[in-house]
């Protein structure tokens, strides 16, 4: 019977009391959505994609770049020009001749093969170069994939707030049933025990039987079982609130008095219709 009142009192509380979008509740969708560190992660995502298509567009623009280098090397192959293999036979032949006729004129001297290497000792060169692209197909074709990505981005950061914002709404208002259960219980518990507290003054002074005492006892035992229960939803309750908003699980919760909305007549087919238009899950 009691159990049977208080979910009748809840169930007309909430009929009557219909909680409308609150300064409050927009508040915390607001700070949902600046402080979700999933949302954030994939607004980082996009901002990226959107670092990816600009990059893209860099690539049809021409570029200017300064580019140097120097190498050296050591070893290698190398080739012997056999001069001094041709030209000593004829400076010694010389030589004999300038001594037997002029011995003070000058020796020829004796010449060595100079070798020449294949790749040179050292080697610097600094250069401008300046390129722009004619035709590419890979870079328009990249181009277009950086756009679709970007277009996926966005949409896939949109479902995420979307999303987020009906998580932050529902676990508000299932906030507000476990509070409002939570209270009803405690009002329940007091008067369950001023009721055991009756019944027993009726059996000391034999007005009633002990049965009945036995049964008020059951009572209080009942809804403090379905109290404790209330409060570990409503610790629940808050928990995943405050989760979703990034704070301290235990942060409290501001509640804005509950406002009675007036539903109008809508058109079936056009509200059908609106939302099939923008939707980014069907997107």
């Amino acid at each position: 019977m009691i159990k049977a009142v208080v979910l009748l009192l809840f169930f007309l509380s909430t009929i009557s009391t219909a909680i409308a979008q609150s300064n409050a509740l927009d508040t915390y969708v607001q700070s949902a959505l600046e402080s979700n560190l999933a949302l954030q992660q994939k607004e980082y995502s996009y901002e990226k994609s959107l670092e990816a298509l600009n990059e893209a567009k860099r690539m049809f623009l021409p570029t200017v770049s300064f580019e140097t280098s120097y190498s050296q090397v050591e070893g290698g192959r190398t080739v012997e020009l056999p001069i001094g293999d041709f030209i000593n036979p004829i400076y010694g032949n010389l030589n004999q001749i300038n001594q037997t006729l002029d011995p003070s004129a000058p020796a020829y001297p004796q010449l060595e093969n100079p070798k020449f290497s294949f790749i040179r000792s050292s080697e610097q060169e600094s250069k401008v170069v300046a390129a722009m692209p004619v035709f590419n197909a890979s870079i328009i074709q990249n181009h277009k994939i950086k756009k679709g990505l970007v277009e996926v981005g966005k949409i896939s950061v949109d479902i995420y707030k979307r999303e987020l914002v009906k998580e932050v709404k529902d676990a508000y208002v299932k906030y507000l049933q476990a509070e409002r259960t939570h209270a009803l219980y405690t009002q329940t518990l007091t008067t369950v025990n001023e009721s055991l507290r009756n019944r027993e003054s009726l059996f000391t002074n034999d007005k009633i039987t002990i049965d009945e005492v036995y049964a008020a006892r059951v009572q209080v035992k009942e809804v403090e079982r379905d109290l404790a229960e209330a409060e570990k939803n409503k610790l629940i309750a808050i928990s995943w609130f405050n989760f979703l908003l990034n704070r301290e699980f235990d942060s409290e919760i501001v509640v804005e008095p509950k406002v009675i909305v007036t539903i109008t007549d809508y058109n079936l087919d056009d509200q059908q219709s609106a939302s099939l238009s923008n939707r980014e899950e069907l997107r």
